[in-house]
């Protein structure tokens, strides 16, 4: 690589053909754990957030644990509910190539111009090369 070349980021060249969706198909907000065997079942822990439910409605998750996690349910619940509780933001770009750019890596995208912050896991990923230019177009996950 030639030194007196400016590299680019390309993150910070995000073009004008990105789009961002949103979606609760996912999302659950209250935790349910339970311990179950042969005979019966019972509830061990539940946690819920009331401003979400109120919000979206009730949307449950049930989590079976073994005997031997029942001292940590109150924690398995709490992270269980921490994990599930968020809507899930997806975003599509097109950006000048680069070949580090692949599913299932991570970018840290600080982009103010267009209202992106934050770090996104790489869904897929395509490169194309048109008229000499390389092209990334990408799908992405907020974390």
């Amino acid at each position: 690589m030639a030194v007196n070349v400016a590299t680019i980021n390309v993150l910070d060249e995000i073009g004008q053909n990105f789009s961002k969706s949103y979606s609760i198909s996912d999302l659950k907000n209250k935790v349910t754990i339970i311990s179950q065997n042969e005979k019966d079942a019972r509830l061990i822990a539940t946690k819920e957030d009331n401003k979400n439910i109120q919000k979206y409605g009730l949307l449950h998750h049930i989590e079976n644990i073994d005997e031997k996690d029942i001292s940590q349910s109150n924690n398995i619940a709490i992270n269980k509910l921490q994990q599930l509780n968020k809507i899930k933001e997806t975003l599509s770009l097109e950006l000048l190539g680069d070949t580090s750019i692949k599913a299932g890596r991570v970018l840290n995208i600080n982009n103010k111009d267009i209202n992106i912050i934050g770090k996104f896991n790489i869904i897929s990923s395509k490169h194309t090369i048109e008229n000499g230019i390389h092209k990334t177009s990408v799908e992405l996950e907020r974390l």
